[in-house]
């Protein structure tokens, strides 16, 4: 059997919560920035009802995924 190099991979997994607004407005940079300070205040609230899915993808401060930090900053992430 081949000794095939293993590597460690850096995975990250975001839970995707999504809610549409609709918001009048004289063009689409002011609806965001209105939709944003709403969001922001409070006045949108985003709850685990508005989950929309995962997205799962190699993390983007690894290149190609590998991570080659140290054994100290191992313990910050989550080995499987």
């Amino acid at each position: 059997m081949d000794n095939l190099k293993m590597n460690t991979y850096a995975i990250v997994i975001k839970e995707i919560l999504s809610k549409t607004i609709l918001v009048r407005d004289t063009n689409l940079i002011n609806a965001i920035e209105r939709v944003e300070n709403a969001y922001i205040d409070g006045h949108i609230v985003i709850t685990y009802e508005d989950y929309d899915g995962i997205d799962v993808e190699p993390d983007p401060h690894c290149k190609d995924g590998i991570f080659t930090g140290s054994e100290d900053e191992r313990k910050w992430y989550v080995e499987l």
